[in-house]
């Protein structure tokens, strides 16, 4: 099996150039089971409150983003056995709220193409099941967009 990188990776990106983890799961998706281990690693840099948000929203990497989620996009392509239901669903929450910041509206189509490449990843049997997950995902992440907008 090839080495592919966890989700907690993708989460320490994110949180390191200035998300938070209420931007990245609120509430509604306790029900992930988000290791909180995921936040608090060693290197993660939280974000400050009262920071100076024009500064953090000039120097996000979108480049960097870009290239990370196409990274993931190809691992998922290639082994799409290498993670668990519940990390899709993880990435999937995420990358459904990236979708969603205006910063990286360049680089929709990338993170589009990965949200379909962690939905082939799951099984024709378990798509019953998955389809009405993955729409109740998509549900909670609008209601929390138009909440905060």
């Amino acid at each position: 099996m090839t080495w592919v990188p966890s989700i907690s990776l993708f989460v320490k990106f994110l949180i390191k150039n200035g998300a938070n983890k209420e931007s990245l799961f609120p509430l509604q998706y306790d029900n992930l089971k988000i290791p909180v281990e995921i936040f608090h690693k060693n290197g993660v840099v939280k974000q400050e409150p009262g920071g100076d948000d024009t500064q953090a929203d000039l120097s996000f990497p979108v480049l960097n983003f870009s290239k990370l989620v196409n990274f993931y996009t190809h691992c998922l392509q290639n082994n799409p056995t290498a993670y668990t239901q519940q990390e899709l669903k993880q990435l999937m929450v995420i990358l459904c709220r990236c979708s969603l910041d205006l910063r990286l509206q360049i680089v929709l189509f990338d993170i589009e193409t990965c949200i379909a490449a962690v939905l082939e990843c799951f099984g024709s049997d378990q798509w019953p099941d998955e389809v009405h997950v993955n729409c109740v995902i998509f549900s909670h992440v609008m209601k929390c967009y138009t909440v905060v907008s």
